[in-house]
């Protein structure tokens, strides 16, 4: 069995941590007869450095975008899966994997569409042909996998239960990071909650922002961090603003988005 893992779509740090970990458990525990494939881009092509050493690494003649992931997968989809003896594609996308005829399983990890209000301006148009697609995936897929309940409810609450089987996967830490993380004894580390994220308005940092304030009642020493990008100025402010009411403007560290080397 040949499962081919379709990364066209990861172009996030944050993603790249969802996918690699995934597959390091799908190829750790599936042996012979299986095989498995990484399709990777010229934006992404860092993945082929980091998967397990049975995942072979492919990488298609693009360069990531929208347009041309999708262009490329309609036109070369299906004689690259012939080509390759693909018999399962893996979509982390939240659609299927548009041009590959095989069963598919379709992982659901992006609530963006879905929430009333998160989308505004031309992010409507987008939310709109994501939440088409979603529905196509939950209507077709052979397996849907949600990271958590709330992602398999927002799905079933829109477009009904999904036809082929389902589970929840939740989504852990890159374990890599723990064996950095032990460089430092507990006992000389300033207690840090960090949280990593694209700090996106549907990810909810507010209601981080007041837990933290909880937890400094408790421990005025701690830090919070939050490390990640901020797709709407707008919320960004609104975030600083309640930081600030809080009064823990001190105690909060936004460092915006920090490539890898500095996450870890």
């Amino acid at each position: 069995m040949h499962l081919l893992v379709d990364a066209l779509s990861v172009n996030n740090l944050s993603g790249r941590h969802v996918l690699l970990g995934h597959l390091r458990e799908i190829a750790g525990s599936l042996r012979d007869p299986w095989r498995f494939t990484l399709l990777t881009h010229a934006g992404n092509a860092d993945l082929e450095s980091k998967p397990p050493p049975n995942v072979v690494c492919l990488r298609a003649p693009i360069a990531g975008d929208w347009f041309a992931r999708q262009l490329w997968m309609r036109r070369h989809g299906a004689a690259f899966c012939a080509a390759h003896a693909v018999d399962v594609v893996f979509s982390p996308s939240g659609m299927l994997s548009a041009g590959f005829p095989r069963p598919q399983v379709v992982l659901a990890q992006n609530p963006w569409p879905l929430v009333p209000g998160m989308a505004t301006g031309i992010g409507r148009i987008k939310a709109g042909l994501q939440r088409i697609a979603f529905a196509r995936a939950q209507r077709d897929a052979r397996v849907m996998v949600f990271n958590s309940r709330y992602m398999q409810d927002l799905y079933c609450a829109a477009f009904g239960p999904a036809r082929g089987q389902t589970m929840i996967a939740h989504q852990g830490i890159d374990e890599a990071l723990f064996s950095i993380g032990k460089a430092k004894p507990w006992s000389m580390r300033k207690p840090i909650v960090l949280s990593v994220s694209v700090m996106a308005r549907h990810k909810a940092v507010e209601v981080l922002i007041d837990a933290f304030g909880l937890l400094s009642h408790r421990m005025p020493e701690a830090e919070l961090v939050l490390a990640g990008a901020w797709p709407e100025p707008a919320y960004r402010h609104e975030i600083e603003a309640r930081i600030a009411a809080s009064n823990l403007s001190t105690k909060v560290n936004i460092t915006g988005h920090v490539d890898e080397p500095t996450l870890h």
